[in-house]
């Protein structure tokens, strides 16, 4: 049996960063492709990516079914602090 895909920052390939907006905040256009969790590479895409500080989450919650909502989802801004984006 093979391991489960683990995925991490330095799978995302950034092909193209370019600054759209520079004021109070910044935002980046990025160009970047990552595998899929089945291992084929998602072709290229492009996602913004506002540049702030630390941010907070919510933790949708059901209290008739006792049970929180979760996701998971490839986030570009998640990867800030941990990969050579320069955020």
């Amino acid at each position: 049996m093979t391991e489960p895909f683990q995925f991490k920052a330095r799978d995302v390939t950034i092909e193209k960063r370019e600054t759209v907006f520079q004021g109070f905040f910044r935002m980046d256009k990025l160009w970047l492709t990552h595998p899929r969790f089945d291992g084929r590479n998602m072709p290229l895409f492009t996602r913004e990516l506002f540049i702030r500080g630390d941010a907070t989450c919510v933790l949708p919650y059901d209290p008739n079914r006792d049970e929180i909502v979760l996701l998971e989802q490839f986030r570009l801004g998640a990867l800030g602090a941990t990969s050579p984006l320069g955020c």
